[in-house]
């Protein structure tokens, strides 16, 4: 059995990445999305904009913005400090005083990806030098002013220059800095910039290494786990894997490039720079040539850390993480779903037995009669009328015993934090009651009739037939024997049952104002909010996953003959 699950596990990983890229795929060849709606508004700062499509790699095929996303599938693990930038050149539309200006004028192009950059270019003589004499700051969620650079919260300085020439050359980046009536104090770092090395080859033949070695352990875990081990097959895997890396190393090494210039805010403090009063940049350079210079960004007094939450990536309508957006609001979906799950199982199964047992018996005609009636009539207007209902008690005098019975939306009182822990599962407890009666009546109908056909059919099977013959007692003959078998097609719709009812809970949270995640997914959806809708997807696609093997389990459980050994 353990063997079998992990099975499972590992094979479930490739289908749920299969499942997310269809929908990636679908959703960005769908017409529309969510920067259409902002980047023609006047009042927008298109800088933001233009940086959040290129952080998202928005003009990358649909394939690399796919693993932009993934790369935060896995744990957040942050290798690398965060990073304000305080200068860039994203939009030619940015005003003259942020444009750099000094004896030479530079020259904005266009990325490929739609972003801008400012072409430097030297003749090589001693004076020629460009300068920014203010920086501006593209976040608007990022505090302080543009010329106050604090220690504590930053502790180097980064330039994005390349060198675009075919030879070296030495660039010196000087710090403005001082008060704005005094002679500005000038602190001048110099490093020796190498040509840029860039092989549209090379970086095809890293992203094949990287693919082997993907395949090479994905083949290597399958052959584990289906049986067909064998040392010959882990030695070939083991040294494709081992060449991919060693090719790759090379590789990187033979494309890397200097292209950053970076400058410790200790290291300027200490020669003299006031970085309570920056004044501006000055890039200049004796040799001739052409230099790129793209960012200029303070680093943030972070380490790296190792373990973290999954992070589905950030939301483009709150800006916060994906994950921490959804998995609250997926707990609530989750004590919905599973409460409905309990009361419809203990309800429907004994009244699909009932009705089995006692084929068409006016018990049986009744619930035949309320079955149909639950089937036929929408589950949104059942809820407009259970809200209906409850919204009356609310016009019964204040002293009434039924005044206000059931609250009619949210999940907690205004008063949840002043309540002990009890008052609080109780109150949340009698916050579910209509949404978990409206699920309910959503899924018992189907169900107890399903149940009803099973045990029918069973009923009428030859080994019931002999037990009776034998004189075991009824009671022995449906539930030991009859009802077991009834219940396998059951225990496998359990597998799909929860997925089902997070899916079809957005009705049901609109209606009765719940936070769940299934209000969050379908305004993401009409919003194109693309990594919210991914993270639901993928939250949604794990608990189909999981109660699939949860069914397994249960079907071995409740037939012995089923066995995965």
């Amino acid at each position: 059995m353990k063997t079998y699950v992990l099975k499972r596990l590992i094979i479930s990983v490739p289908l749920l990445l299969t499942m997310s890229f269809i929908v990636f795929l679908a959703i960005k060849l769908s017409p529309g999305d969510w920067f259409q709606q902002y980047e023609r508004s006047p009042r927008e700062d298109q800088r933001i904009i233009e940086r959040q499509k290129r952080e998202i790699g928005y003009y990358k095929p649909v394939t690399v913005q796919y693993l932009y996303w993934l790369r935060g599938l896995c744990f957040d693990v942050k290798t690398k400090c965060e990073r304000a930038y305080i200068a860039d050149f994203e939009e030619r539309i940015v005003e003259e005083k942020y444009r750099p200006g000094g004896t030479l004028e530079p020259r904005l192009n266009q990325r490929g990806d739609h972003g801008y950059y400012a072409e430097l270019t030297f003749s090589g003589a001693p004076d020629e030098h460009y300068q920014l004499n203010r920086f501006n700051n593209p976040r608007r969620v990022e505090e302080g002013p543009w010329h106050e650079w604090p220690t504590q919260r930053f502790d180097r300085l980064e330039l994005d220059l390349e060198n675009l020439g075919a030879a070296p050359m030495r660039i010196t980046a000087t710090l403005l800095s001082g008060p704005p009536d005094a002679a500005p104090v000038e602190v001048a770092v110099t490093e020796t910039f190498g040509p840029r090395r860039t092989s549209t080859l090379g970086t095809i033949a890293k992203h094949v290494c990287v693919l082997a070695i993907i395949f090479a352990v994905i083949g290597t875990v399958v052959t584990v786990f289906s049986g067909a081990f064998s040392w010959k097959g882990l030695l070939v895997a083991g040294s494709i894997i081992a060449v991919a890396a060693a090719l790759y190393a090379v590789l990187t090494v033979a494309t890397s490039y200097n292209r950053t210039l970076t400058i410790g805010l200790d290291e300027l403090a200490a020669r003299g720079a006031d970085l309570g009063h920056v004044r501006g940049l000055r890039i200049a350079s004796k040799d001739a040539g052409t230099v790129l210079f793209d960012n200029v960004r303070l680093k943030q007094r972070t380490r790296p850390r190792l373990f973290g939450w999954p992070n589905f990536g950030y939301s483009f309508a709150t800006k916060q993480p994906v994950f921490e957006r959804l998995w609250p609001r997926m707990v609530n979906t989750l004590k919905l779903s599973f409460f409905a799950i309990l009361l419809t199982w203990f309800v429907a199964l004994p009244i699909g037995i009932y009705c089995a047992v006692h084929q068409y018996s006016i018990g049986d005609s009744i619930f035949a009669f309320f079955s149909f009636i639950g089937m036929s009539i929408p589950n949104f207007f059942f809820s407009l009328l259970l809200l209906y209902a409850v919204s009356l008690t609310f016009e019964l005098p204040a002293g009434h015993a039924l005044h206000g019975l059931f609250p009619i939306g949210g999940l907690t009182s205004e008063n949840f934090a002043e309540l002990s822990t009890i008052g609080k599962i109780l109150d949340q407890a009698w916050h579910l009651v209509l949404p978990v009666c409206m699920t309910v009546m959503a899924g018992l109908a189907g169900l107890q009739r399903q149940m009803r056909g099973n045990l029918l059919e069973e009923l009428r099977q030859l080994y019931v037939t002999t037990a009776r013959a034998k004189g075991l007692p009824e009671h022995k003959v449906i539930y030991k024997h009859a009802v077991r078998n009834a219940i396998n097609p059951m225990v496998t719709y359990l597998g799909y049952l929860l997925t089902a009812l997070i899916s079809s809970s957005a009705l049901v949270e609109i209606i009765f104002a719940y936070p769940g995640v299934g209000k969050v997914m379908l305004e993401a959806v009409l919003n194109k909010d693309l990594y919210v809708v991914m993270g639901s997807m993928m939250l949604g696609g794990t608990l189909l996953l999981i109660g699939n093997v949860i069914a397994d389990i249960l079907l071995a459980v409740v037939d012995p003959r089923i066995r995965y050994d």
